[in-house]
């Protein structure tokens, strides 16, 4: 799975070294050397949660979309979360969003965090966001 997170600013995993930025629980259940630029279930493991760093958008005033795509093996599922905040600091201590499942049946997302926002407004901040992902099967 590669993924994007869209502000005014954009970022995209699609290496192993952003992969790697990521913490993994429990970091043998994930395989990002296989397909360098994405991220999988290990061989043999049932799930795999991922947590990136803090992304910082600076002179972020809108959120736009987080965007993973990739392959969705069979009984496979991916669901994400985020949260955000004013400071690198208050995104780590903020509440994460629910798991959102908007996955197709490919496993490509494309979430509108902007509309999110709308209906939970607590989430509106900026310009610091983090993004989590579980993959499992």
């Amino acid at each position: 799975m590669a993924a994007t997170v869209v502000a005014d600013g954009l970022k995209e995993f699609t290496s192993q070294g952003d992969w790697e930025g990521f913490t993994w629980t429990p970091s043998d259940a994930v395989d990002t050397t296989t397909t360098p630029g994405e991220a999988k279930i290990a061989t043999g493991k049932t799930e795999v949660v991922g947590v990136s760093p803090v992304l910082s958008f600076t002179g972020v005033e809108k959120w736009g979309v987080i965007s993973l795509a990739g392959t969705r093996p069979a009984k496979t599922d991916i669901a994400f979360r985020f949260r955000a905040g004013t400071t690198e600091a208050d995104c780590l201590s903020s509440d994460w969003s629910d798991y959102i499942d908007s996955v197709d049946g490919d496993g490509n997302v494309w979430f509108s965090v902007g509309a999110y926002v709308r209906n939970h407004v607590e989430f509106a901040v900026y310009p610091c966001i983090q993004v989590g992902v579980v993959l499992s099967r």
